[in-house]
């Protein structure tokens, strides 16, 4: 008897575990705080948009074999554009990335992340074949949430404006 509550209350238990585990940290991949539903970046003329579930999971055209770890924070997965697959890899720390590596081609690529005291993004250093590269980010403007509506990017000395319209669940 006293078995068979021990094991009734297991499962109890690994179940509930299983359904808290539902609630992802993708947001945080994608620079933003709060329920986000979707963000679309214009960068250089080009658009993309990301869209979030409720439990917060990212979802993008071409977004394949996306692997969590027991927290809910994305390790790694592929994006397949133009014919080609880049494969994702990212270390957390504190709740934030803190580096990517991508890989296209046969080469990989290595971005770290620099953030300022509000948790943005404040500069990438791009790192391959020994040589590092840092991009330095400057905010312009912040939605209500506090998250970058609009920035400039500055890479080898062209600065290139940046634009996200970002919907929120109520």
């Amino acid at each position: 008897m006293l078995r068979q509550s021990f094991l009734t209350l297991v499962l109890l238990f690994a179940t509930l575990a299983l359904q808290a585990q539902t609630q992802f940290h993708d947001n945080a991949v994608n620079e933003v705080k709060g329920k986000v539903k979707s963000i679309t970046t214009t960068a250089m003329g080009l658009s993309q948009t990301i869209t979030f579930t409720s439990e917060g999971k990212m979802q993008q055209e071409g977004m394949t074999a996306a692997v969590y770890d027991t927290d809910g924070y994305l390790q790694s997965y592929s994006i397949t554009a133009n014919g080609h697959t880049y494969d994702f890899k990212l270390s957390w720390e504190n709740g934030v990335v803190k580096s990517q590596d991508m890989t296209a081609m046969g080469q990989t690529f290595k971005t770290s992340y620099q953030y300022d005291d509000k948790g943005n993004v404040s500069s990438m250093t791009h790192h391959r074949m020994g040589v590092e590269m840092t991009v330095p980010i400057n905010i312009l403007e912040c939605d209500p949430h506090n998250n970058w509506i609009r920035r400039s990017v500055t890479f080898m000395g062209v600065t290139s404006p940046q634009t996200r319209t970002i919907e929120y669940y109520e």
